[in-house]
Protein backbone atom coordinates (compact mmCIF):
# COMPACT_ATOMS: atom_id res chain seq x y z
CA UNK A 1 0.00 0.00 0.00
CA UNK A 2 1.12 3.33 -1.19
CA UNK A 3 2.02 5.47 2.19
CA UNK A 4 0.53 9.07 2.90
CA UNK A 5 2.31 11.99 1.40
CA UNK A 6 2.15 13.91 4.20
CA UNK A 7 2.89 12.97 7.75
CA UNK A 8 0.04 15.46 9.19
CA UNK A 9 -3.21 14.18 9.23
CA UNK A 10 -5.41 14.17 6.43
CA UNK A 11 -8.59 16.26 5.22
CA UNK A 12 -11.46 15.45 5.47
CA UNK A 13 -13.64 17.55 2.11
CA UNK A 14 -17.33 16.97 1.85
CA UNK A 15 -18.53 18.18 -1.36
CA UNK A 16 -22.11 19.52 -1.01
CA UNK A 17 -25.12 20.97 -2.84
CA UNK A 18 -27.88 21.96 -1.83
CA UNK A 19 -29.50 21.16 -5.39
CA UNK A 20 -28.59 18.15 -8.05
CA UNK A 21 -27.57 18.66 -11.46
CA UNK A 22 -24.80 21.12 -10.88
CA UNK A 23 -21.41 19.30 -11.33
CA UNK A 24 -20.75 18.18 -7.55
CA UNK A 25 -19.68 15.11 -8.38
CA UNK A 26 -18.01 15.29 -11.14
CA UNK A 27 -15.66 17.82 -9.63
CA UNK A 28 -14.82 15.65 -6.82
CA UNK A 29 -13.93 13.06 -9.33
CA UNK A 30 -11.45 15.05 -11.29
CA UNK A 31 -9.95 16.61 -8.28
CA UNK A 32 -9.27 13.32 -7.01
CA UNK A 33 -7.76 12.47 -10.01
CA UNK A 34 -5.43 15.71 -9.66
CA UNK A 35 -4.13 14.98 -6.32
CA UNK A 36 -3.37 11.18 -6.96
CA UNK A 37 -1.12 12.31 -9.56
CA UNK A 38 0.33 15.44 -7.41
CA UNK A 39 1.06 11.94 -5.57
CA UNK A 40 -1.05 11.84 -2.55
CA UNK A 41 -3.09 9.48 -0.97
CA UNK A 42 -6.88 10.37 -2.37
CA UNK A 43 -9.57 8.45 -0.87
CA UNK A 44 -13.63 9.09 -1.83
CA UNK A 45 -16.44 8.09 -0.33
CA UNK A 46 -19.80 7.97 -2.02
CA UNK A 47 -21.90 9.15 0.45
CA UNK A 48 -24.91 9.94 -1.93
CA UNK A 49 -26.57 6.90 -1.28
CA UNK A 50 -30.13 7.79 -2.93
CA UNK A 51 -28.29 8.17 -6.22
CA UNK A 52 -24.99 6.59 -5.86
CA UNK A 53 -22.47 6.03 -8.49
CA UNK A 54 -19.21 8.08 -8.39
CA UNK A 55 -17.30 5.17 -9.82
CA UNK A 56 -18.68 5.70 -13.23
CA UNK A 57 -16.61 8.89 -13.68
CA UNK A 58 -13.30 5.75 -13.85
CA UNK A 59 -14.59 3.53 -15.74
CA UNK A 60 -12.37 4.85 -18.98
CA UNK A 61 -9.68 3.45 -16.98
CA UNK A 62 -10.57 0.96 -14.65
CA UNK A 63 -13.03 -0.77 -17.38
CA UNK A 64 -14.27 -3.05 -14.79
CA UNK A 65 -15.06 -1.26 -11.73
CA UNK A 66 -18.70 -1.68 -12.30
CA UNK A 67 -18.37 -5.32 -12.29
CA UNK A 68 -15.86 -5.02 -9.25
CA UNK A 69 -18.56 -2.61 -7.50
CA UNK A 70 -21.30 -5.26 -7.44
CA UNK A 71 -19.74 -7.89 -5.50
CA UNK A 72 -17.57 -5.20 -3.17
CA UNK A 73 -19.54 -4.46 0.22
CA UNK A 74 -19.63 -0.42 0.33
CA UNK A 75 -21.16 2.48 3.28
CA UNK A 76 -24.76 0.67 3.26
CA UNK A 77 -23.34 -2.82 3.44
CA UNK A 78 -21.02 -1.35 6.31
CA UNK A 79 -23.63 0.52 8.50
CA UNK A 80 -25.77 -2.33 8.21
CA UNK A 81 -23.49 -4.86 8.93
CA UNK A 82 -22.30 -2.64 12.35
CA UNK A 83 -26.25 -2.41 13.49
CA UNK A 84 -26.61 -6.22 13.15
CA UNK A 85 -23.36 -6.73 15.12
CA UNK A 86 -21.18 -8.19 12.41
CA UNK A 87 -18.75 -5.18 11.52
CA UNK A 88 -17.10 -5.33 8.01
CA UNK A 89 -13.47 -3.61 7.46
CA UNK A 90 -14.12 -0.40 5.49
CA UNK A 91 -10.31 -1.46 4.16
CA UNK A 92 -11.64 -4.31 3.10
CA UNK A 93 -14.41 -2.81 0.80
CA UNK A 94 -12.00 -0.48 -1.69
CA UNK A 95 -12.32 -0.50 -5.35
CA UNK A 96 -8.88 0.85 -6.74
CA UNK A 97 -8.91 3.22 -9.47
CA UNK A 98 -6.24 4.53 -11.88
CA UNK A 99 -7.17 7.58 -14.22
CA UNK A 100 -3.32 8.80 -14.61
CA UNK A 101 -1.66 4.77 -14.51
CA UNK A 102 -1.31 2.26 -11.79
CA UNK A 103 1.09 4.71 -10.34
CA UNK A 104 -1.14 6.88 -9.23
CA UNK A 105 -3.90 5.19 -7.58
CA UNK A 106 -7.41 6.78 -5.99
CA UNK A 107 -9.51 4.72 -3.22
CA UNK A 108 -13.14 4.48 -3.82
CA UNK A 109 -15.36 3.39 -1.10
CA UNK A 110 -18.49 2.73 -3.27
CA UNK A 111 -22.64 3.34 -1.54
CA UNK A 112 -22.22 -0.44 -1.52
CA UNK A 113 -23.14 -3.53 -3.58
CA UNK A 114 -24.64 -3.15 -7.05
CA UNK A 115 -27.28 -5.47 -6.61
CA UNK A 116 -30.84 -5.75 -6.36
CA UNK A 117 -31.09 -5.54 -2.64
CA UNK A 118 -29.04 -2.35 -2.90
CA UNK A 119 -32.60 0.03 -1.97
CA UNK A 120 -34.52 -2.61 0.18
CA UNK A 121 -30.48 -2.30 1.88
CA UNK A 122 -30.81 1.48 1.99
CA UNK A 123 -34.46 1.64 2.71
CA UNK A 124 -34.05 -0.43 5.85
CA UNK A 125 -32.09 1.60 7.47
CA UNK A 126 -33.18 3.78 10.38
CA UNK A 127 -31.35 6.45 11.15
CA UNK A 128 -32.46 8.17 14.26
CA UNK A 129 -32.21 4.26 15.86
CA UNK A 130 -28.56 3.90 14.56
CA UNK A 131 -27.48 7.24 16.30
CA UNK A 132 -29.99 6.82 19.42
CA UNK A 133 -29.60 3.09 20.30
CA UNK A 134 -26.59 1.84 18.46
CA UNK A 135 -24.04 4.81 18.69
CA UNK A 136 -23.21 4.87 15.21
CA UNK A 137 -21.92 8.40 15.77
CA UNK A 138 -19.20 6.46 17.98
CA UNK A 139 -18.47 4.34 15.29
CA UNK A 140 -18.20 6.54 12.52
CA UNK A 141 -15.60 8.84 15.00
CA UNK A 142 -13.20 5.54 14.93
CA UNK A 143 -13.62 5.04 10.88
CA UNK A 144 -13.12 9.17 11.00
CA UNK A 145 -10.05 9.02 12.57
CA UNK A 146 -8.42 5.90 10.69
CA UNK A 147 -9.28 7.82 7.19
CA UNK A 148 -7.25 10.72 8.22
CA UNK A 149 -4.78 8.52 9.41
CA UNK A 150 -4.24 6.62 6.27
CA UNK A 151 -5.19 9.08 3.70
CA UNK A 152 -3.93 12.71 2.46
CA UNK A 153 -7.22 13.77 1.54
CA UNK A 154 -10.92 12.20 2.36
CA UNK A 155 -13.07 13.55 -0.59
CA UNK A 156 -17.01 12.61 0.59
CA UNK A 157 -20.09 12.92 -2.04
CA UNK A 158 -22.96 14.28 -0.25
CA UNK A 159 -26.43 13.56 -0.50
CA UNK A 160 -28.50 17.21 -1.98
CA UNK A 161 -30.51 18.68 0.21
CA UNK A 162 -31.36 18.88 4.09
CA UNK A 163 -31.39 14.82 5.07
CA UNK A 164 -30.17 12.68 8.24
CA UNK A 165 -28.06 10.97 5.28
CA UNK A 166 -26.38 14.22 4.39
CA UNK A 167 -25.91 15.63 7.66
CA UNK A 168 -23.78 13.00 8.51
CA UNK A 169 -21.68 14.31 5.59
CA UNK A 170 -22.11 18.06 6.55
CA UNK A 171 -22.01 17.88 10.33
CA UNK A 172 -20.00 14.46 11.55
CA UNK A 173 -17.71 13.64 9.21
CA UNK A 174 -15.87 17.05 7.49
CA UNK A 175 -13.34 19.58 8.21
CA UNK A 176 -14.03 21.74 5.75
CA UNK A 177 -17.15 21.92 3.40
CA UNK A 178 -16.96 22.64 -0.36
CA UNK A 179 -20.19 23.78 -1.62
CA UNK A 180 -21.42 23.89 -4.96
CA UNK A 181 -24.32 26.42 -6.15
CA UNK A 182 -25.54 27.39 -9.65
CA UNK A 183 -27.04 30.85 -10.10
CA UNK A 184 -30.36 30.86 -8.59
CA UNK A 185 -31.53 31.86 -4.88
CA UNK A 186 -33.06 28.51 -4.11
CA UNK A 187 -28.67 26.71 -4.79
CA UNK A 188 -27.21 29.85 -3.35
CA UNK A 189 -29.86 30.50 -0.18
CA UNK A 190 -29.52 26.11 0.27
CA UNK A 191 -26.01 26.06 0.88
CA UNK A 192 -26.09 29.32 3.55
CA UNK A 193 -28.56 27.67 5.01
CA UNK A 194 -26.98 23.73 5.35
CA UNK A 195 -23.23 25.03 6.00
CA UNK A 196 -24.76 27.64 9.30
CA UNK A 197 -27.21 24.39 10.55
CA UNK A 198 -24.02 22.13 10.44
CA UNK A 199 -22.21 24.67 12.48
CA UNK A 200 -25.07 25.01 15.32
CA UNK A 201 -25.37 21.08 14.96
CA UNK A 202 -21.57 20.27 15.34
CA UNK A 203 -21.53 22.20 18.89
CA UNK A 204 -23.48 20.03 20.54
CA UNK A 205 -21.28 16.83 19.05
CA UNK A 206 -19.28 14.91 21.68
CA UNK A 207 -16.18 15.25 19.35
CA UNK A 208 -13.52 17.71 19.30
CA UNK A 209 -13.84 19.63 15.98
CA UNK A 210 -12.32 22.82 14.42
CA UNK A 211 -14.80 25.83 13.06
CA UNK A 212 -16.54 24.38 9.90
CA UNK A 213 -14.97 26.34 7.05
CA UNK A 214 -16.93 26.64 3.91
CA UNK A 215 -15.40 26.95 0.58
CA UNK A 216 -17.80 28.44 -2.06
CA UNK A 217 -17.60 27.35 -5.82
CA UNK A 218 -20.06 28.28 -8.27
CA UNK A 219 -20.33 26.01 -11.02
CA UNK A 220 -22.28 26.07 -14.60
CA UNK A 221 -20.80 29.46 -14.67
CA UNK A 222 -21.80 31.22 -18.24
CA UNK A 223 -19.47 34.31 -18.25
CA UNK A 224 -18.54 32.91 -21.87
CA UNK A 225 -21.82 33.68 -23.18
CA UNK A 226 -23.24 35.84 -20.84
CA UNK A 227 -20.88 38.04 -19.51
CA UNK A 228 -22.97 40.45 -17.85
CA UNK A 229 -25.18 38.55 -16.81
CA UNK A 230 -22.45 36.26 -14.74
CA UNK A 231 -20.84 39.42 -13.62
CA UNK A 232 -23.85 40.68 -11.85
CA UNK A 233 -24.64 37.32 -10.34
CA UNK A 234 -20.75 37.68 -8.81
CA UNK A 235 -21.67 40.60 -7.24
CA UNK A 236 -24.40 38.65 -5.59
CA UNK A 237 -22.44 36.45 -4.66
CA UNK A 238 -20.07 38.22 -3.32
CA UNK A 239 -22.32 39.99 -0.87
CA UNK A 240 -23.88 37.17 0.34
CA UNK A 241 -21.17 34.68 1.01
CA UNK A 242 -18.78 37.26 2.35
CA UNK A 243 -18.63 35.42 5.42
CA UNK A 244 -17.74 32.31 4.31
CA UNK A 245 -14.72 33.82 2.47
CA UNK A 246 -14.04 35.79 5.52
CA UNK A 247 -12.69 32.11 7.21
CA UNK A 248 -9.84 31.28 5.15
CA UNK A 249 -9.38 33.92 2.39
CA UNK A 250 -6.64 36.18 2.62
CA UNK A 251 -6.98 39.58 4.17
CA UNK A 252 -5.86 41.38 0.74
CA UNK A 253 -8.13 39.11 -1.33
CA UNK A 254 -11.68 39.79 -1.42
CA UNK A 255 -14.70 37.92 -2.56
CA UNK A 256 -14.71 39.18 -5.73
CA UNK A 257 -11.09 37.95 -6.50
CA UNK A 258 -11.74 34.40 -5.72
CA UNK A 259 -15.14 34.68 -7.48
CA UNK A 260 -12.69 35.63 -10.63
CA UNK A 261 -10.63 32.48 -10.50
CA UNK A 262 -12.46 29.55 -8.34
CA UNK A 263 -15.86 28.99 -10.51
CA UNK A 264 -16.38 26.01 -12.71
CA UNK A 265 -17.37 26.65 -16.26
CA UNK A 266 -20.10 25.04 -17.76
CA UNK A 267 -18.77 23.52 -21.23
CA UNK A 268 -21.27 21.95 -22.57
CA UNK A 269 -19.28 19.21 -24.56
CA UNK A 270 -18.88 17.46 -20.72
CA UNK A 271 -22.70 17.55 -20.13
CA UNK A 272 -22.70 13.96 -22.03
CA UNK A 273 -21.90 11.13 -19.42
CA UNK A 274 -19.31 10.76 -17.00
CA UNK A 275 -16.04 12.57 -17.54
CA UNK A 276 -12.88 13.35 -16.52
CA UNK A 277 -11.45 15.92 -18.61
CA UNK A 278 -8.23 17.40 -16.49
CA UNK A 279 -7.52 13.51 -18.06
CA UNK A 280 -8.60 13.51 -21.28
CA UNK A 281 -7.91 17.02 -22.53
CA UNK A 282 -5.57 18.02 -20.12
CA UNK A 283 -5.70 21.33 -17.20
CA UNK A 284 -3.79 23.83 -19.79
CA UNK A 285 -5.69 26.09 -21.23
CA UNK A 286 -7.50 28.64 -19.02
CA UNK A 287 -10.82 28.78 -20.31
CA UNK A 288 -11.33 24.85 -20.09
CA UNK A 289 -13.21 23.27 -17.14
CA UNK A 290 -9.95 21.39 -16.57
CA UNK A 291 -8.04 24.17 -15.79
CA UNK A 292 -10.64 25.47 -13.38
CA UNK A 293 -10.48 21.77 -11.34
CA UNK A 294 -7.05 21.84 -11.47
CA UNK A 295 -7.11 25.53 -9.43
CA UNK A 296 -9.81 23.60 -6.74
CA UNK A 297 -7.25 20.80 -6.29
CA UNK A 298 -4.33 22.97 -5.56
CA UNK A 299 -6.24 25.08 -3.00
CA UNK A 300 -7.79 22.05 -1.34
CA UNK A 301 -3.90 20.82 -1.47
CA UNK A 302 -2.47 23.52 0.02
CA UNK A 303 -5.18 23.80 2.64
CA UNK A 304 -7.03 26.80 1.36
CA UNK A 305 -3.78 29.07 0.90
CA UNK A 306 -5.00 31.02 -1.60
CA UNK A 307 -1.13 32.36 -2.67
CA UNK A 308 0.22 28.81 -2.90
CA UNK A 309 -2.72 27.80 -5.13
CA UNK A 310 -1.98 30.43 -7.30
CA UNK A 311 1.58 29.73 -7.36
CA UNK A 312 1.46 25.91 -7.74
CA UNK A 313 0.02 25.81 -11.25
CA UNK A 314 2.54 24.59 -13.60
CA UNK A 315 0.77 25.41 -16.95
CA UNK A 316 2.84 27.65 -19.29
CA UNK A 317 6.09 27.13 -21.62
CA UNK A 318 8.33 30.31 -22.48
CA UNK A 319 9.68 29.40 -25.70
CA UNK A 320 10.50 32.35 -27.02
CA UNK A 321 12.54 33.03 -23.75
CA UNK A 322 13.69 30.06 -22.71
CA UNK A 323 13.26 26.37 -23.57
CA UNK A 324 12.55 24.65 -20.62
CA UNK A 325 9.12 24.20 -18.57
CA UNK A 326 8.76 27.41 -16.47
CA UNK A 327 5.80 28.38 -13.75
CA UNK A 328 3.84 31.94 -14.18
CA UNK A 329 0.95 33.15 -11.83
CA UNK A 330 -2.84 32.77 -12.41
CA UNK A 331 -3.34 36.14 -11.54
CA UNK A 332 -1.80 37.85 -14.09
CA UNK A 333 -2.73 40.77 -15.90
CA UNK A 334 -5.55 40.05 -18.40
CA UNK A 335 -5.09 42.23 -21.30
CA UNK A 336 -6.94 43.85 -23.88
CA UNK A 337 -5.88 44.23 -27.61
CA UNK A 338 -7.33 46.93 -29.98
CA UNK A 339 -6.02 46.94 -33.25
CA UNK A 340 -7.30 48.62 -36.76
CA UNK A 341 -8.73 45.36 -39.10
CA UNK A 342 -5.77 46.07 -41.26
CA UNK A 343 -3.22 45.09 -38.77
CA UNK A 344 -5.44 41.93 -37.64
CA UNK A 345 -2.44 39.31 -38.73
CA UNK A 346 -0.41 41.32 -36.24
CA UNK A 347 -2.76 41.16 -33.63
CA UNK A 348 -3.79 37.57 -33.67
CA UNK A 349 -0.01 37.21 -33.41
CA UNK A 350 0.47 39.64 -30.39
CA UNK A 351 -2.35 37.97 -28.45
CA UNK A 352 -0.80 34.31 -29.09
CA UNK A 353 2.38 35.09 -27.81
CA UNK A 354 1.25 36.92 -24.85
CA UNK A 355 -1.52 34.27 -24.04
CA UNK A 356 1.43 31.64 -24.29
CA UNK A 357 3.98 33.49 -21.62
CA UNK A 358 1.30 33.35 -19.40
CA UNK A 359 -1.29 36.53 -19.92
CA UNK A 360 -4.83 36.06 -21.03
CA UNK A 361 -5.57 38.39 -23.76
CA UNK A 362 -8.91 39.64 -24.81
CA UNK A 363 -8.92 39.92 -28.67
CA UNK A 364 -12.19 40.27 -30.67
CA UNK A 365 -11.80 37.47 -33.24
CA UNK A 366 -11.51 34.61 -30.69
CA UNK A 367 -13.76 36.07 -27.52
CA UNK A 368 -16.51 37.66 -29.37
CA UNK A 369 -19.51 35.03 -29.61
CA UNK A 370 -22.25 34.86 -32.38
CA UNK A 371 -25.07 36.98 -31.09
CA UNK A 372 -23.60 38.64 -28.61
CA UNK A 373 -24.08 42.91 -28.36
CA UNK A 374 -20.03 43.59 -29.43
CA UNK A 375 -20.39 47.30 -28.51
CA UNK A 376 -21.62 46.52 -25.01
CA UNK A 377 -19.31 43.77 -24.37
CA UNK A 378 -16.21 45.80 -25.90
CA UNK A 379 -17.30 48.68 -23.25
CA UNK A 380 -17.35 46.07 -20.25
CA UNK A 381 -13.88 44.45 -21.08
CA UNK A 382 -12.23 47.46 -21.24
CA UNK A 383 -13.49 48.48 -18.16
CA UNK A 384 -12.44 45.49 -16.09
CA UNK A 385 -9.17 44.82 -18.05
CA UNK A 386 -5.81 45.27 -16.24
CA UNK A 387 -3.89 46.61 -19.41
CA UNK A 388 -4.94 47.79 -22.52
CA UNK A 389 -2.68 47.28 -25.73
CA UNK A 390 -3.34 49.35 -28.66
CA UNK A 391 -1.57 48.78 -32.04
CA UNK A 392 -0.73 51.40 -33.94
CA UNK A 393 0.66 52.01 -37.89
CA UNK A 394 0.24 54.26 -40.75
CA UNK A 395 -2.96 52.13 -41.41
CA UNK A 396 -4.62 52.59 -37.69
CA UNK A 397 -3.60 55.94 -37.16
CA UNK A 398 -5.29 58.18 -39.83
CA UNK A 399 -8.58 56.05 -39.33
CA UNK A 400 -11.35 57.36 -37.30
CA UNK A 401 -13.65 54.50 -36.06
CA UNK A 402 -13.91 51.80 -33.45
CA UNK A 403 -10.27 52.07 -32.28
CA UNK A 404 -10.48 55.55 -32.05
CA UNK A 405 -13.64 54.92 -29.13
CA UNK A 406 -11.67 52.12 -27.84
CA UNK A 407 -9.16 54.80 -27.06
CA UNK A 408 -11.46 57.21 -25.88
CA UNK A 409 -12.85 54.49 -23.40
CA UNK A 410 -9.37 53.72 -22.37
CA UNK A 411 -8.12 57.35 -21.44
CA UNK A 412 -11.41 57.77 -19.42
CA UNK A 413 -10.12 54.35 -17.39
CA UNK A 414 -6.72 55.66 -16.99
CA UNK A 415 -7.75 59.19 -15.94
CA UNK A 416 -9.69 57.54 -13.33
CA UNK A 417 -7.16 55.63 -12.14
CA UNK A 418 -6.02 57.00 -8.14
CA UNK A 419 -2.75 56.18 -9.01
CA UNK A 420 -0.26 56.36 -11.71
CA UNK A 421 0.71 53.25 -13.38
CA UNK A 422 0.87 50.67 -16.50
CA UNK A 423 -2.09 50.89 -17.72
CA UNK A 424 -2.23 52.14 -21.77
CA UNK A 425 0.51 50.30 -23.71
CA UNK A 426 1.00 52.23 -27.44
CA UNK A 427 2.78 49.62 -29.45
CA UNK A 428 3.78 50.34 -32.67
CA UNK A 429 4.18 48.12 -35.34
CA UNK A 430 5.83 50.10 -37.91
CA UNK A 431 6.57 53.38 -38.60
CA UNK A 432 3.87 56.14 -37.95
CA UNK A 433 2.86 59.29 -36.05
CA UNK A 434 2.00 58.53 -32.40
CA UNK A 435 -1.92 60.51 -31.38
CA UNK A 436 -0.86 63.59 -29.38
CA UNK A 437 -2.33 61.93 -26.17
CA UNK A 438 -0.75 59.13 -26.37
CA UNK A 439 2.75 60.64 -26.59
CA UNK A 440 3.15 61.61 -23.11
CA UNK A 441 3.05 57.47 -22.69
CA UNK A 442 6.24 55.33 -23.63
CA UNK A 443 5.39 53.28 -26.42
CA UNK A 444 7.14 49.84 -27.59
CA UNK A 445 8.50 49.19 -31.25
CA UNK A 446 7.52 45.75 -32.38
CA UNK A 447 9.54 46.53 -35.45
CA UNK A 448 12.41 45.51 -36.78
CA UNK A 449 13.03 43.20 -33.85
CA UNK A 450 9.59 42.17 -32.46
CA UNK A 451 11.17 39.69 -29.99
CA UNK A 452 12.62 42.65 -28.08
CA UNK A 453 9.33 44.57 -28.23
CA UNK A 454 7.54 41.70 -26.85
CA UNK A 455 10.04 41.16 -24.17
CA UNK A 456 9.32 44.88 -23.34
CA UNK A 457 5.80 44.10 -23.42
CA UNK A 458 6.15 41.26 -21.29
CA UNK A 459 8.38 42.93 -18.51
CA UNK A 460 5.28 45.75 -18.76
CA UNK A 461 2.94 43.05 -17.52
CA UNK A 462 4.66 41.38 -14.89
CA UNK A 463 5.13 44.45 -13.46
CA UNK A 464 1.16 44.78 -13.21
CA UNK A 465 1.33 41.24 -11.38
CA UNK A 466 3.99 41.89 -8.94
CA UNK A 467 4.19 45.41 -7.79
CA UNK A 468 7.81 44.22 -6.37
CA UNK A 469 9.11 43.45 -9.94
CA UNK A 470 12.05 45.45 -10.59
CA UNK A 471 12.78 46.29 -14.04
CA UNK A 472 16.10 44.56 -14.02
CA UNK A 473 14.93 41.15 -13.07
CA UNK A 474 15.81 38.25 -15.53
CA UNK A 475 12.29 37.25 -17.48
CA UNK A 476 12.80 33.90 -16.14
CA UNK A 477 13.66 34.72 -12.99
CA UNK A 478 9.97 36.00 -12.62
CA UNK A 479 8.91 32.88 -13.69
CA UNK A 480 10.22 30.98 -11.04
CA UNK A 481 9.16 33.00 -8.56
CA UNK A 482 6.38 31.31 -8.24
CA UNK A 483 7.30 27.36 -9.03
Amino acid sequence: MKHKAMDKPGIIYTFYSYKGGVGRSMALANVAALLAKWGLRVLIVDWDLEAPGIERYFEKYTPDISEQRKKTPGVVDIIRSFHQGTEINWRNCLLQVFPFGSEYPVSVLSAGKDHTGYVSNLQGLNWEILFNDSQLGNYLEIIRKEWIAEYDFILIDSRTGITDIGGICTIYLPDILVLFFTANQQSLEGVIDVINRARMARNRLPFERNFLIGVPVPSRDESMTEYERAREWRKIFAAKLADLYQNWLHRDKTPEDALNILRIPYIPYWSFGENLPVAEEGTDDPKSIGYSYKFLAGLLANGLEWDKALKGSRYLFISQIKKEPVTIRQDAARVFISYAKEDAAMARKLSDDLENSGFPTWFDEKDLLPGQNWKKIIQQVIKECDSFIILLSDRSVSKRGFVQAEQKLAYDVMDQMREPGIYLIPVKINECEVPPRLEELHSVNLFPDYKKGLKQILRALMALTDPNFQFGTPLVSFFRKSS
